[in-house]
């Protein structure tokens, strides 16, 4: 596999802040850069094949010289024609804060495919593309990208090839909290922390963009006194919400946690995942239906015994989100049932047994597969959706 390096050395703009006689070490003065240089790439006017490449790698020469010790995340933007539009240009997902950039191959050419509208095997034009690669810098904490600094465009070279362009699973969210599962607030990525947390779920009929983001949403009981947060990954304190003076906080590692704002009740949570924003957060009308327990049964064939599920703290009778551990020592099919009657009971899948890790359950379905292992099985009985999570 061939690896394709590209040299890019920083030359940073002067733009200071005005200094003062009372600048110190200890007081350094933040320097303001605005450009950096992209040097052409080695291996400039030879067609790089993606199909048989590995990864694309930018080099920088060095950190952007901010004056003082702060942490500076690296990204790269395509275009496929030169003096493109914002709109014609792809940002690449990957990030770093160190000196070399790595992307593979395979994310470029799916970038490609994108940017052309290519969605069957017709569509697909082959032979060699121009494409168009760029430097971007900010400062870790520009979250929003306000001061964005841009290398110089160079040209390489590609050839491109056709990939069935399947959408990634959707980008899900986790609430946390002293009302959100056990109470504990125990944000780990083992069993602890899935006992802690529970997934927002997804929105029914709704079309997800190709990169997994869009609308998530729960309706929760948050009684008097109960606080909660989201995070985006589970043992990661990095990316969140939470609440300050009222309104959300996106990515604020002080701010403080999500209250209920007209007293105790029920709460509709939305969230975009892609713009990181809560979409409304507002009370409703109480669920007309209430279960006392909701539990897991059929699991290695016994139909007879059932695996309690727990609700979440604070919430008795009110409670809607359910959430058990299990452990299989095969593969094995399971439902979801409440009050421990076959009244209301919840299956999914389009066959007996087929494996399904998310979606609406319904009253009735089919008995859903699950594989041998230790697993997370949550259960929101409000919309009858469910996730089954590796738990490590």
């Amino acid at each position: 596999m061939k690896k394709i390096k590209i040299m890019a050395m920083l030359l940073m703009g002067l733009g200071l802040f005005t200094a003062c006689e009372t600048d110190r070490d200890d007081n350094p003065v933040l320097l303001s850069p605005d450009s950096f240089e992209l040097f052409a790439p080695e291996l400039s006017g030879v067609a790089i094949d993606l199909a048989n490449s590995q990864e694309i790698v930018l080099k920088a020469k060095e950190r952007p010289n901010y004056g003082a010790p702060v942490q500076v995340t690296m990204g790269a933007q395509i275009a496929l024609k030169e003096n493109a539009s914002e709109e014609e240009i792809r940002q690449l997902e990957p990030t770093t804060t160190d000196i070399t950039y790595n992307v593979t191959a395979a994310e470029v050419n799916k970038a490609i495919l994108e940017m052309e509208g290519v969605e069957t095997a017709e569509d697909f034009v082959e032979g060699e593309r121009d494409l168009y690669v760029r430097l971007t810098a900010q400062l870790a904490d520009d979250l929003e990208g306000a001061n964005k600094i841009y290398s110089n465009w160079q040209k390489l070279k590609v050839v491109p090839f056709f990939q069935a362009m399947v959408a990634d699973e959707p980008l899900y969210w986790w609430l946390i909290g002293g009302c959100i599962g056990d109470g504990s607030w125990g944000n780990s990525a083992n069993e602890a922390g899935y006992k802690a947390c529970f997934p927002l779920p997804l929105m029914k009929e709704y079309e997800y963009a190709s990169d997994g983001t869009g609308h998530i949403a729960i309706t929760l009981f948050v009684p008097e006194g109960g606080i909660f947060k989201m995070i985006q990954t589970l043992g990661d304190w990095n990316v969140q919400v939470g609440m300050n003076d009222g309104e959300f906080a996106y990515n604020d590692g002080g701010s403080g946690n999500i209250v209920p704002t007209d007293g105790e009740g029920f709460y509709r949570l939305e969230f975009d995942t892609k713009e990181g924003q809560v979409v409304s957060y507002e009370k409703v009308d109480a669920p007309a239906s209430t279960y006392s327990t909701v539990s897991v049964i059929g699991l290695g064939g016994d139909w007879e015994t059932d695996i309690d599920m727990t609700p979440a703290a604070g919430a008795g009778l009110n409670n809607h989100m359910w959430t058990a551990i299990i452990k299989v020592d095969e593969s094995t099919v399971f439902k979801m049932r409440a009050d421990h009657a076959w009244d209301i009971n919840w299956g999914y899948g389009a066959f007996e047994g087929e494996v399904n890790t998310s979606g609406f359950a319904v009253n009735n379905g089919q008995n859903i597969g699950i594989e041998a292992g230790k697993w997370a099985i949550y259960l929101d009985d409000i919309t009858g959706f469910f996730r089954v999570v590796a738990v490590e």
